[in-house]
């Protein structure tokens, strides 16, 4: 039992000797090497190790208490040379510790690495090469899976108040990355974790990943599982699923959500203008790789707006490509174009057409060929059901053909193209409609109705402009509709044909709020937003009212003549030629003044000459038009002018005084 007592304490004596020579010789090497340039033979051992050509520009530490470290500062990693930039990486500091009794087993372990004032460019060059990656200059293209290594166990790898630039030579895009604070453990037999907060493009974040092992992961094993919590700017994403061969191929199949506040707080994100959208969200299965992805089970929603589909995307372009179909059962225009709520329908300066800025910057954002369907679209006032529509975009060229509608009981067949490239951007529309209520339409303003009855219309514009005010403004092309028949919201224009002695005598004739209408038709030529009225017509049962004038498109200014008849030659009107003026939203209409003059110097010639001042009311006595129903030409596609035959004076008269007699003879109406 002495013997092996003492045994032990030997053996604890010559370990402690052992210790004490090894503590010894360790303090007698670092003193050498703290006062020795080993900073060549770190240098190599690391190219060794790695494949990385690193020079340590700056000074080269080791201490042994508490643990043994080594600090080397103003580092830098030189790239391949097929690499667009010298330099890969720059690293104002780097601290490294270890366990002894790792470095008694001789394993490639490390405890700490902290990385501080990193400048890292990581970079790939469209052959599937990535700077990061056997880095050495004679190293071939990643085609095929590189040779499976044992990797450095780092059980805690921080990076502090550094950045990162990811450059993708296939598409031209830059990703600049800052790093605040990141804490990332990397064991050989535990997951890999990252815990970081940091800016993206200036924009900051926070983000938690956590994969599998991460020997298992430099190995490029397949299905590598992953899991990621990514929040910042107004918005969350998440992710989880599995990686296959992560370093050769890249096969990604995750299930991914997320949801944001507004779509504006992206705009950093993805380097364009975007409009104030939202709350909006939703989630798709992401599966692909190496630039080539697809989007199975897209679900979403923008403010009270759904969509859902299918889409192709490829990021290796110079833009991001999309592909494919969506559906939706709900689309709300306010909600896709960035208006609120309550926005109010028309522009604050008192004009119909809006100024606001079209949302055509994300035109340029995304290349693609999608087919919409949409079973009912909300554009205020009207709404649009059993949408559908193929939208190509191409270098912010959109062109959108056909797009098929249903719109108040009609239908509507219309192109649209829009050039979002040029300065200002290029905008043309095409065309027509047939069987559309027009009480949906021209709703009316406040308890004025609008007219009603089938509408149909065509029109052909090209022009320029970031907004619809401004297109229209410059916009040329023709632009023809026709109403009809229906009713009229007002009596007006069967005021000015009625019976004069019916107008001053409402016991006479009584009639309603509205007027049958045959047809209303209106035939513009645009030049430059200034809208010729090559035909103007309106035909009640009473009336027939022809137009010529101007609509500037532009001003939104309006002056316009029309020229009234009845469809009795024998009855004494009011009718005279009106000149309407002011703007598309406040208007007004008179008697026009030449119309009056010439009429009143016709009244006093044959008043001279007849010696009869009945005559003084000839200027208000309509010629007629002989025409019962000019509409029928006008709608079946073969107008033509309406032609006006002259009445003879005293056959107006006799109107006028057969219209008293009949007045009074009938006595007051109900």
């Amino acid at each position: 039992m002495r013997r092996l007592a003492r045994r032990t304490i030997v053996m604890v004596e010559v370990a402690a000797a052992v210790a004490v020579g090894v503590v010894v010789a360790v303090l007698i090497f670092l003193w050498h090497v703290n006062n020795s340039d080993y900073r060549r033979d770190v240098a190599v051992l690391v190219e060794q190790t790695t494949g990385l050509r690193v020079l340590v520009a700056g000074g080269l530490q080791f201490g042994l208490t508490p643990l043994p470290t080594m600090v080397a500062t103003d580092v830098h990693v030189a790239n391949p040379s097929w690499a667009g930039r010298s330099e890969m990486m720059h690293i104002d500091r780097v601290d490294l510790s270890v366990s002894p009794i790792d470095l008694l087993r001789q394993h490639n372990r490390l405890l700490k690495l902290v990385l501080s004032g990193a400048d890292i460019h990581l970079e790939y060059d469209g052959h599937r090469r990535v700077n990061w990656w056997q880095a050495g200059d004679d190293a071939p293209p990643a085609e095929s899976p590189p040779a499976p290594f044992e990797p450095l166990d780092i059980a805690g790898l921080e990076v502090v108040h550094s950045r990162i630039d990811y450059r993708d030579d296939g598409s031209g895009r830059t990703v600049r990355l800052g790093v605040e604070q990141a804490a990332i453990g990397l064991p050989l037999d535990g997951p890999l974790t990252v815990r970081a907060t940091g800016d993206f493009f200036g924009t900051p974040f926070i983000a938690s990943v956590t994969g599998g092992r991460f020997a298992d992961l430099v190995n490029d094993r397949p299905l590598w599982p992953v899991s990621w919590t990514l929040g910042g700017a107004e918005a969350t994403v998440e992710g989880h699923g599995t990686l296959d061969r992560p370093i050769s191929q890249l096969i990604l199949d995750l299930g991914l959500s997320g949801a944001a506040r507004r779509l504006a707080a992206l705009a950093p994100v993805f380097g364009v203008s975007l409009p104030e959208l939202g709350p909006l969200g939703g989630s798709a299965r992401l599966t692909g790789g190496w630039s080539h992805y697809r989007l199975d089970e897209l679900k979403g929603s923008v403010g009270i707006s759904d969509f859902s589909g299918d889409l192709a995307l490829v990021t290796g372009g110079r833009r991001l490509r999309l592909d494919g179909r969506l559906q939706s059962r709900l689309l709300d225009r306010r909600d896709l174009v960035g208006n609120g709520k309550d926005a109010p329908a028309f522009p604050a300066d008192g004009r119909l057409f809006d100024p606001r800025p079209l949302p055509l910057s994300l035109l340029q954002a995304v290349d693609g060929r999608v087919d919409l369907a949409v079973a009912r679209l909300v554009t205020a006032p009207v709404d649009l059901f059993d949408l559908t529509a193929t939208l190509d975009l191409a270098d912010g060229r959109l062109t959108v053909q056909p797009l098929r509608a249903t719109v108040g009981g009609g239908r509507i067949d219309f192109a649209l193209s829009v050039d979002a490239g040029r300065e200002p951007p290029a905008i043309g529309i095409t065309g027509h409609g047939d069987g559309v209520a027009s009480e949906q339409l021209f709703p009316g303003q406040g308890a004025t109705p609008g007219p009603t009855g089938p509408l149909s219309a065509s029109l052909d514009l090209t022009g320029t402009g970031a907004s619809l005010r401004a297109f229209l403004a410059h916009a040329s092309g023709r632009v023809w509709l026709a109403i009809g028949p229906g009713t009229l919201p007002v009596r007006h224009f069967d005021l000015i044909a009625s019976d004069l002695v019916a107008a001053i005598m409402p016991w006479a004739d009584r009639t309603g709020d509205s007027t049958a209408l045959n047809c209303l038709v209106a035939r513009f030529r645009i030049r430059n937003g200034i809208a010729d009225a090559e035909h103007l017509l309106i035909d009640t049962g009473k009336i027939t009212v022809t137009g010529t004038g101007q609509i500037d498109l532009g001003t939104e200014g309006i002056d316009l003549k029309l020229d009234p008849r009845p469809k009795d030659p024998a009855l004494i009107s009011l009718a005279t030629r009106m000149r309407v003026t002011g703007t598309l939203a406040e208007h007004s209409a008179a008697p026009d003044a030449i119309g009056l003059a010439t009429g009143a110097a016709t009244g006093l010639m044959l008043a001279i000459g007849e010696l009869n001042p009945l005559a003084l009311m000839l200027p208000f006595i309509s010629i007629g038009t002989g025409v019962a129903n000019p509409c029928l030409a006008e709608l079946s596609g073969r107008s033509q002018a309406v032609v006006f035959h002259g009445v003879t004076p005293l056959e107006s008269l006799g109107g006028l005084l057969g219209s008293i007699g009949h007045a009074i003879t009938q006595g007051v109406g109900p």
